[in-house]
């Protein structure tokens, strides 16, 4: 009896190892098939969360440009370093003011989240004259390697100590008065809509807007402004109806207190869903900020690549925390690694929560069945998806694509990633 029962788990053991052999070569053969991939330079690597098994590795060892990818790092360091309510400034009463700094927090006065009536308050009702300062803030308004060509872009808005209105101006078209309108009053006097039988374009010249062409019967978008510390008060000033000045003030003291107020969660769900840039880059900061007391992704990123990423054998290029740079390298076994590190740290129902799902939102909706939960990452020429999902037979798959140097449309190469995770679903 105990040699049959001896048996029986041997050949279970071997049943088990077989399977993992036999789906991992059909991946790799389907994978090397497929024509849209050869068109690239292409990678995947898919692993067996429950036993740690790799399935299947296709140039998991080389190193890609990831784009927003660099997102799941940036939601690793914040994940380890912030607190579940994010404060959104520093402040201390000094003389008859108050001083304030700027935390990183990204959520102020940002149309997608719940109003943050205690910052707005707190600020516009306190009763000392207000001084905001921005000696912590250590960074560049724009990340290296990032294209001139996209500064009038939502997506390449401006890092800041304390952004506001998503550091961008938020435009609409008004066909009866036949000019272009913004939410808040201090952006309207530098529109401009100059009528002309072209397509309509944007110019930008500092901070003035001029629109030139046909009158459009629909327009909305949102263009970053250029962010300086004296426009900043400005803008706030006008939002709270009272003066707001900005001084040279120092660090903040060690008995600064934070204010804090915005669950950190919900702005972790933005980054990851919308792929917002610039929910990723002022996570990355405030991080810096909780670590160091400064702003600066050059404080925080060799710091996280010492006591986050090194322990699990990763050493890539990284340069921001959005992946807008070109200059980031990661391999598909890096994202798998921090992959498997976010599912061994946190609960799986808050991933969920916070992750992109097939069918049902963010970036990944229309493209992926629920059961997928990924992360994009897509620039001119770049598509990778990592994720995980839990397959009909209740085993857990977390998978890396990378995809470089095509000159094709992503959305070619999506609809052939869905077919192989549909059949790693049924199949494993």
């Amino acid at each position: 009896m105990k040699r049959f029962v001896l048996f029986s788990i041997v050949a279970l053991l071997l049943a088990g190892c077989s399977r993992e052999i036999r789906v991992g070569r059909k991946i790799t053969r389907q994978f090397n098939e497929n024509k849209i991939f050869q068109q690239a330079f292409s990678g995947l690597v898919v692993k067996d969360a429950q036993t740690g098994k790799i399935l299947t590795n296709i140039h998991g060892e080389k190193y890609f440009t990831p784009a927003s990818n660099t997102k799941m790092i940036t939601l690793m360091t914040a994940l380890a370093y912030l607190p579940d309510t994010l404060p959104s400034l520093i402040y201390e009463i000094k003389g008859d003011s108050l001083l304030f700094w700027g935390s990183g927090n990204p959520a102020f006065l940002d149309n997608r989240m719940a109003w943050d009536s205690i910052t707005y308050r707190f600020l516009a009702e306190n009763k000392h004259p207000l001084v905001f300062c921005s000696d912590n803030f250590k960074e560049e308004g724009l990340g290296p390697g990032w294209a001139w060509d996209d500064v009038v872009y939502r997506f390449s808005a401006w890092r800041s100590p304390m952004p506001i209105y998503k550091n961008a101006i938020h435009l609409t078209f008004d066909s009866t008065s036949n000019h272009f309108s913004t939410d808040a009053k201090i952006f309207q006097k530098n529109i401009y809509f100059v009528p002309s039988d072209e397509k309509l374009t944007l110019s930008k010249d500092g901070r003035q807007l001029t629109f030139c062409g046909k009158a459009p019967i629909e327009y909305e978008r949102e263009v970053p402004f250029v962010y300086d510390d004296d426009y900043f008060v400005k803008i706030l000033g006008d939002t709270l109806h009272r003066q707001v000045v900005a001084k040279g003030c120092g660090l903040p003291d060690k008995e600064s207190k934070k204010l804090k107020t915005v669950p950190a969660d919900s702005v972790y769900a933005i980054m990851m869903q919308e792929s917002d840039n610039l929910m990723a880059e002022q996570l990355l900061l405030m991080s810096a900020c909780a670590k160091t007391g400064i702003l600066s992704e050059d404080s925080i990123i060799p710091l996280a690549q010492k006591e986050l990423l090194a322990p699990l054998n990763i050493a890539p290029k990284w340069v921001d925390g959005s992946g807008l740079s070109r200059y980031n390298k990661f391999r598909p076994m890096d994202m798998v690694k921090v992959m498997s590190y976010l599912l061994a740290t946190q609960p799986e129902s808050r991933l969920q929560n916070i992750f992109p799902q097939g069918h049902t939102k963010g970036s990944i909706k229309d493209w992926y069945p629920n059961y997928v939960f990924a992360k994009t990452g897509t620039m001119t020429g770049v598509h990778s998806l990592t994720g995980w999902m839990t397959t009909q037979s209740g085993k857990k798959i977390i998978f890396s694509f990378m995809h470089n140097n095509y000159l094709s449309s992503s959305k070619l190469y999506k609809p052939e990633m869905r077919k192989l995770l549909e059949w790693i679903w049924k199949e494993y």
